[in-house]
């Protein structure tokens, strides 16, 4: 449990990138730009925080999956 709590308290303190940008879920969605980009983004990351997810490979095909 200890390791989790530091683990947290790492990616508090050094965020990775997200894993997919804006621009990025324009393109693989086919969509204009706009305030779903956002929330989808947010999607992605939790469901990367959740560990089901890990590489912008695995995040297009999520956001595919998903969103279709």
């Amino acid at each position: 449990a200890e390791e989790l709590l530091q683990e947290a308290l790492l990616r508090q303190l050094h965020p990775a990138p997200p894993l997919l940008s804006g621009a990025d879920v324009q393109r693989i969605l086919n969509i204009r730009p706009g305030p779903l980009v956002g929330r989808l983004i947010t999607a992605v990351e939790e469901e990367r925080a959740d560990g089901g997810i890990r590489t912008p490979e695995e995040a297009e095909a999520w956001l595919l999956m998903t969103s279709g």
